[in-house]
């Protein structure tokens, strides 16, 4: 189940600079995908391994009906995030306490998808592990890897990626052949300056000049830019002084001298204020914005005031590749560049202080979100936290491999519980709190907080036993140090897990004492103050206490509604549903479940979605819409197996929803209801929830019907169709029939001009 339907499924990135060549290798990495399940694409740094596999995936978009995804992992240092990051890639959240390895394979089986792992050469160990564990489990999908060396694994089809065609000095005299290479170099000089023009009097230069860069493409796009300050001829000489100076004595691969000279080259010919800048921003992993860039280079040298000049420059170079994104404007060096710089950073002596400057910055970054999410701009905060993940993982492995008498590997991680509970990151949130916890044993309040945080998330993860014991050590390490808002904090936690258990009047006393303490020490707005009293609204409707229940929870809607709060008024109104449907409030129900959709649509909360669908086929039931509560009920399943159950939420549904399934079957009988609940799994997320609010949908076909419709648009036979989707010929006619019908037409002519008209969206 997923949100976009419009395009072809996946997150291929879009391509700011054009595709150059590589048709042969285009074909035959196709070929390869579909004869075997694992492709390898192998070649040194710079070849374009990387522009190769995305042009692949581009081509083969609309074969693979689960999407084209790739997951970038030069920004992953740490294996045991490898499925992690798969998932994340994937819009897949944790799902409860399973492993995500397990997760993954799960999700991925019976999926036709395309996946494309791009470097893994720094975790070949673990990418092997994780692609046969992949191979072992799926059958339809395909694994598209990069790397500058083997996976390794059984079934792997390697494509050997090498440089561009250039013309050989030999080549007669005359116009040459359209060389990839020369296409590369003249497209970027092209674009770098407009004085510049392929013609008859320069292309023996520019063919000398791929030559002298093998053909690589990362090196001749570091030389094309350069044309803006020098004329071709200077260029080639620079060139010829260079290389003879450097691949001398360098060791490696012919093409890996060539890439270093290239890279060591265009380093000489920054200014000395831009090579500062690109040593010191490569402490940066993945993309990293201007502010960051100011406060952990700006007082290193570099003046603040002429930083984004600076910034410009590096771009107009090609060393800095501005990131396609909405928001603030953010960067990221390409791998290599990164590996480069930081060469020269530790040559320079100054790396230690801006690794640590680095983990500074993003330590009070999360502690600020932390401070600041509970309000207007949560969903921007969890927005940034998610932009800079690869860099708060670094800062993470920096405070817990270095001395840390500040205690920030437990600050940073407590820090972040905003972003892991509310990404559904919990596993990762457990990986990062329990190495700071083992390693940082000092008895303060930032261990007591930090324990508190883990206990919450291990509650998530439905490990209520790991909860009990940590927050245990989290009350006799706050009371002995005396910390009264960390016992608050446990008190209410503690009320928290007694309701799941069904100790409700235990859950009731701790959710007062925690309410009260809050409103004690005038913290009756405080973020924590609001979750002790949903515990309590939530406690009430187990109780069938409906008027303390609603009460408790409008107090908390004119709460968030005050904070401008977003995240916790879903699960206000998720609340004020429930308690509406257990009073027979049908049309009060639906009103506030509609209204969890409308807020969560955008931000695309999946549990919570889930939930409100949920519940809005238990309204349709009670209200005799059967056939209605069956398709809603098929829809929420799909997205419960999709996206994992969210704790409240799962505990409060099971009942009503089994109640709903036995009465919407016995109304419809079994035949009708299969068929109404099968036409609910087969809606993606934007269907699902377009169908819960009354939404007409244009068409009403279902995916496989848009899959069909579009093959035919291909020019597909129904036996190519048929052959395609993997299902039988009779299947694929009877699909074409639905779709005719559905759409009011009569011919095959008909719904290939629908679809190429994009009215599939």
């Amino acid at each position: 189940m997923r949100t976009v339907r419009s395009r072809p499924v996946g997150n291929l990135p879009a391509e700011m600079t054009s595709f150059v060549g590589r048709r042969d290798e285009t074909a035959d990495v196709q070929r390869l995908l579909s004869e075997g399940r694992l492709v390898t694409l192998v070649g040194p740094a710079g070849v374009g391994k990387t522009r190769l596999a995305v042009q692949v995936g581009a081509h083969l978009a609309r074969t693979f009906a689960d999407g084209v995804w790739l997951v970038e992992l030069a920004a992953l240092h740490d294996g045991a995030l490898l499925a992690r990051t798969v998932l994340q890639a994937l819009e897949i959240r944790d799902i409860g306490g399973r492993e995500p390895r397990q997760v993954l394979a799960e999700y991925v089986r019976g999926r036709r998808m395309l996946l494309i792992l791009d470097n893994c050469e720094h975790l070949v160990t673990g990418c092997a592990e994780l692609v046969g564990t992949l191979l072992d489990d799926v059958d339809s999908a395909r694994i598209l890897a990069t790397s500058r060396e083997l996976l390794r694994v059984p079934g792997e089809a390697v494509l050997a990626v090498g440089p561009l065609a250039f013309p050989d000095p030999a080549t007669p005299a005359g116009r040459p052949r359209p060389y990839s290479a020369v296409t590369l170099f003249a497209e970027r000089a092209t674009a770098a300056s407009y004085a510049f023009a392929l013609g008859p009097d320069n292309e023996a230069l520019v063919g000398e000049v791929c030559r002298r860069l093998d053909g690589l493409p990362l090196a001749l796009e570091l030389a094309a830019v350069r044309l803006r300050s020098l004329s071709l001829e200077q260029l080639l000489g620079r060139l010829d002084n260079r290389f003879a100076l450097l691949t001398g004595r360098r060791a490696g691969s012919a093409q890996e001298r060539v890439l270093q000279a290239a890279v060591e080259w265009s380093f000489d010919l920054c200014t000395a204020a831009e090579k500062t800048v690109w040593a010191q921003v490569s402490v940066f992993t993945g993309g990293f914005g201007p502010v960051a860039v100011g406060e952990v280079c700006g007082a290193a040298g570099i003046d603040r005031e002429t930083l984004p000049g600076v910034l410009d420059a590096l771009v107009a170079k090609s060393i800095l590749v501005p990131e396609e994104r909405s928001g603030p404007v953010r960067y990221r060096l390409l791998e290599t560049l990164r590996e480069y710089g930081l060469g020269r950073l530790r040559e320079s002596g100054a790396e230690a202080a801006l690794r640590e400057r680095h983990a500074r910055w993003y330590l009070d970054l999360a502690e600020r979100g932390e401070r600041e999410w509970s309000g207007p701009y949560d969903l921007d905060w969890l927005e940034r936290m998610r932009a800079e993940q690869a860099n708060l993982r670094t800062a993470l492995d920096f405070y817990l491999t270095h001395d840390d008498p500040e205690h920030g590997a437990l600050r940073l991680a407590t820090g972040l519980w905003f972003f892991w509970v509310n990404t559904r990151a919990v596993t990762e949130a457990a990986y990062w709190l329990g190495r700071a916890l083992t390693r940082d044993t000092a008895a303060n309040r930032y261990r007591a907080r930090a324990l508190v945080v883990a206990a919450h998330v291990a509650v998530h993860r439905f490990d209520f036993g790991a909860a009990d014991r940590l927050l245990d050590e989290a009350a006799e390490l706050a009371g002995r140090i005396g910390d009264p808002e960390t016992m608050a904090r446990i008190t209410c936690r503690r009320a928290s897990m007694a309701m799941f258990r069904g100790e409700l009047d235990i859950a009731l006393e701790l959710g007062e004492e925690a309410l009260s303490w809050y409103r004690e020490f005038g913290r009756a707005d405080d973020v924590n103050a609001l979750l002790a009293q949903l515990t309590l609204a939530s406690i009430r409707l187990f109780q069938g206490d409906l008027p303390a229940a609603r009460d408790l929870g409008e107090r908390c809607r004119a709460t968030c509604v005050a904070r401008g709060e977003h995240t916790y008024l879903a699960y206000v109104l998720l609340h004020l549903a429930r308690t509406a449907w257990t009073g027979g409030e049908l049309g009060r129900a639906t009103g506030y479940a509609r209204d969890v959709l409308r807020l969560c649509r955008a931000s695309v909360q999946p549990a919570i979605l889930g939930y409100a669908v949920d519940l809005l086929a238990w309204t349709a039931g009670s209200g005799g819409r059967y056939e209605r509560a069956a398709v809603l009920l098929g829809a929420q399943s799909e997205m419960l197996r999709t996206f994992g159950p969210s704790l409240s939420g799962s505990v409060l549904s099971v009942r009503p929803r089994l109640d709903c399934e036995a009465r919407t079957r016995a109304a419809l009988g079994a035949a009708a209801y299969e068929a109404a609940y099968r036409r609910g799994t087969g809606m993606d997320l934007e269907e699902a929830v377009g169908y819960a609010l009354d939404e007409q949908v244009p068409t009403g076909l279902t995916r496989r019907e848009r899959e069909v419709a579009l093959l035919v648009a291909e020019g597909m036979s129904n036996r190519e169709i048929a052959q395609r989707l993997v299902i039988s010929q009779r299947t694929a006619e009877s699909h074409i029939e639905h779709v005719l019908r559905k759409l009011g037409y009569a011919s095959r002519a008909e719904i290939a001009g629908w679809a190429r008209a994009g009215s599939h969206a």
